[in-house]
């Protein structure tokens, strides 16, 4: 979410235009803030109109209290076995380079052994983006 003035943008490229996104950085202070458990849930629950499971990649939970509201919703009966979230300890493009290389992996495993993947992937991959030789 990214608050400008005391309102709320919701952070989905439907509201928000990059180009806007800049131009309001430039003038006006903005605060970042997680999601509201009500819109994942209404997400979550679109998605699954349409997904079997969902594999969820909040922000690093050393930044942000979105991963945690997200293992305490993921917990409903409504999401059980069905979503999964995964703490990548990461942001930006750390996170998309774990996103791509579960989007490899779910062609060898399924969605539920994901996890122990994803953990060692960490050890492998944030080191590569801070090699300095």
């Amino acid at each position: 979410m990214i608050n400008v003035n005391n309102k709320t943008i919701a952070d989905n490229n439907k509201k928000i235009t990059i180009d806007k996104f800049y131009k309001i950085l430039e003038t006006e202070p903005i605060k970042t803030g997680q999601t509201p458990p009500g819109i994942l849930k209404e997400k979550w629950d679109e998605l699954l109109q349409e997904y079997e499971q969902i594999l969820f990649f909040p922000i690093s939970s050393h930044l942000s209290g979105q991963y945690q509201s997200a293992i305490l919703l993921a917990q409903d009966n409504a999401y059980k076995d069905k979503v999964y979230i995964i703490d990548s300890k990461a942001v930006g493009d750390i996170n998309k380079e774990m996103i791509n290389h579960t989007e490899l992996s779910l062609q060898e495993r399924p969605i539920n052994e994901l996890q122990g993947f994803i953990d060692e992937q960490k050890k492998n991959i944030a080191p590569s983006f801070f090699n300095i030789n």
